[in-house]
């Protein structure tokens, strides 16, 4: 699976590339490769870009029979630094949902407890406030 994005921040300075468990991301005006190397991470189904700022939400699905969680990350470009994660469980699909740029809502599809049936839940982040250690 080949998926290509064209960032929506204001500037539009990059784009992604993620195939086979490899995320690149290019300058838009020399079409080289951020820090001349890519990102390995495994298993990515999805990913979308701040309307404002280089900024990439990326969601990695469960694995390993859900008892494995599916990671929610926040990385900004060009350092590629992680600004926050959440580990979701059960979850069955998630999107991704921003309007300005200041917040994060991932709107998560979870599985009940017996797996029949599905209910809706979002987590949000705060994409400009300090992340807390």
């Amino acid at each position: 699976m080949l998926i290509l994005r064209w960032g929506d921040g204001k500037d539009d300075k990059y784009f992604v590339r993620i195939e086979k468990n490899i995320i690149s991301i290019y300058e838009t005006e020399t079409f080289s490769l951020v820090d001349k190397k890519s990102l390995k991470l495994e298993n990515v189904v999805d990913f979308s870009w701040s309307p404002i700022d280089p900024i990439l939400s990326l969601h990695v699905p469960e694995l390993g029979g859900r008892n494995q969680p599916a990671p929610v990350s926040l990385v900004q470009i060009p350092g590629k630094e992680e600004l926050r994660w959440k580990n979701l469980f059960s979850v069955s699909d998630c999107k991704m949902y921003r309007s300005n740029g200041d917040y994060l809502a991932v709107k998560v599809d979870r599985y009940t407890k017996i797996k029949k049936s599905t209910y809706t839940g979002f987590e949000l982040f705060r994409i400009k406030e300090p992340h807390p250690n």
